[in-house]
């Protein structure tokens, strides 16, 4: 491995083979490629007519919340067996191999429906099975990936976050290609033609419909079966490949609590971050319980906020200002992510006052999105440049907060004694915050009206009566 150049007699972090970096970016992005592609792809199955309709949002989270069963057992079984043995790995090769199954069954599919004799009423059967397998999968995925990081170097693990940040942009773009996120269109239903001696005057009657999207969900959810498939690809690779096994530093039970990278990252006077070269086997003291209660507690916060809670409410607030700042929110705000944990690749931080404030400041804009939800369907400056911009800005600087803490924390816990049950418990709070945050988000949406959806009429420009002049 070639060390970080050298500046002032300090170094930064190796970064690296090039060949592991993409094929843990690619195992990374399968994380939550599924669901998030799923979501993304709601408003075109409902233009095309699934029993739920929009009603179908609904039912995904309630899946979702089922799913929550996957890392429980995950938890459960991993705590009961011998510490020399790792869950993970087993775990990664049945959930990346299950979701490249179930997204090739979409394909074919999503459209099968039946009618429930519970309810008697047609629902989307099949969509609704694989949606539900899928969450299993992804949930899982939280509790089980991030644990088999900790067999890398720590500079791996970041490559990894930027992966999971891929998992919400990547379906995102091609979903904009598909043409998602522009499926209206205003059209002239009646033209109505008046004339006199001097004047022609005609008159339109303009009506709103439904664009048909480039391509249809068939092709859409061949590319989420393409890349879950590369998910489960680049996990065997990561497993089998020699040169993967030279870039792990594999721990037993008896190593637990000793340094298990030949090159330790420690942070100097001025902010910087020193290599320093340590003999394997050197103890690195623990942190008090202390500090991993109160990154757990920051973690636990940003994830019921950045998983749940705030995209639940995306639609009202940016939504609230026009279909097309929706959109470049939502696409900036998925940008930031990647971008935020390659920042932690760059300059990392182990001050916990240093990442608690990122938080803060995540969680002070994230409050005016909030706010501007509740505020809809006329939330301030919905006329303006300035609450556009203002909207956009906000969506990007509470996402890029946000995923900057949670790669980061990763980071930190990579570099702890016992990293593997610590990173465990990364997945298991990641998941427990974002649980909690989709419970409150469920019952305020469901049981209250405090969020009024803004529908922006795409005929309100359109003029109703040209008048021409016939001398």
């Amino acid at each position: 491995m070639d060390q970080g150049n050298s500046k002032n007699g300090s170094h930064l972090p190796e970064s690296g083979n090039t060949l592991i970096i993409v094929l843990i970016i690619m195992f990374g992005q399968g994380s939550w490629i599924a669901l998030n592609g799923l979501w993304v792809e709601l408003p075109v199955l409902v233009s095309l007519g699934i029993p739920e309709g929009f009603n179908i949002a609904t039912w995904l989270v309630l899946i979702i919340q089922l799913a929550n069963v996957g890392p429980l057992l995950f938890t459960i079984i991993n705590y009961l067996t011998p510490s020399q043995f790792h869950l993970e790995l087993q775990t990664n090769y049945i959930i990346t191999a299950l979701g490249a199954v179930v997204t090739f069954l979409l394909i074919f599919l999503w459209d099968e429906y039946s009618v429930w004799k519970l309810t008697g009423k047609t629902h989307s059967t099949a969509l609704l099975i694989c949606a539900f397998v899928l969450s299993i999968v992804d949930c899982t995925s939280s509790v089980a990936f991030t644990p088999f990081m900790s067999r890398f170097k720590s500079v791996y693990v970041t490559w990894y976050f930027i992966g999971e940040g891929f998992s919400a942009l990547t379906p995102s773009i091609f979903a904009l290609v598909q043409g998602v996120a522009s499926n209206t269109e205003c059209i002239a239903n009646q033209t109505f033609i008046y004339e006199n001696d001097t004047h022609e005057i005609r008159c339109y009657s303009w009506v709103s419909r439904q664009k048909a999207p480039r391509f249809g969900p068939g092709i859409y959810f061949t590319f989420l079966f393409a890349m879950a498939a590369a998910c489960f690809t680049s996990f065997l690779l990561l497993n089998i490949l020699p040169l993967s096994r030279r870039e792990q530093q594999v721990t037993d039970s008896t190593n637990q609590g000793k340094a298990n990278d030949s090159y330790q990252y420690e942070m100097v006077a001025d902010g910087d971050i020193k290599q320093t070269k340590s003999n394997i086997g050197t103890p690195v003291p623990k942190k008090p319980i202390r500090f991993y209660l109160s990154v757990f507690t920051i973690l636990g916060i940003v994830n019921a906020l950045s998983n749940s809670v705030l995209p639940s409410v995306q639609s009202f607030s940016a939504g609230g200002y026009g279909l097309k700042t929706y959109l470049v929110a939502a696409t900036l705000a998925c940008v930031s992510k990647p971008l935020a944990a390659f920042f932690v690749l760059v300059k990392p931080m182990n001050k916990l006052l240093f990442v608690g404030g990122v938080a803060l400041v995540g969680i002070s804009v994230g409050s005016y999105c909030m706010l501007t939800a509740f505020m809809s369907p006329s939330p301030p400056m919905q006329q303006t440049v300035t609450g556009r911009g203002l909207i956009v800005c906000a969506w990007v600087v509470s996402s890029g907060c946000f995923a900057y803490v949670h790669a980061n924390i990763g980071w930190i816990l990579r570099r702890e004694p016992d990293n593997r049950s610590l990173l465990i418990w990364f997945g298991v709070i990641t998941q427990v915050g974002s649980l909690i945050g989709a419970c409150v988000m469920f019952v305020v949406l469901t049981f209250t009206t405090a969020l009024v959806p803004y529908y922006e009429d795409p005929c309100k420009d359109q003029v109703s009566c040209d008048i021409t002049n016939l001398i």
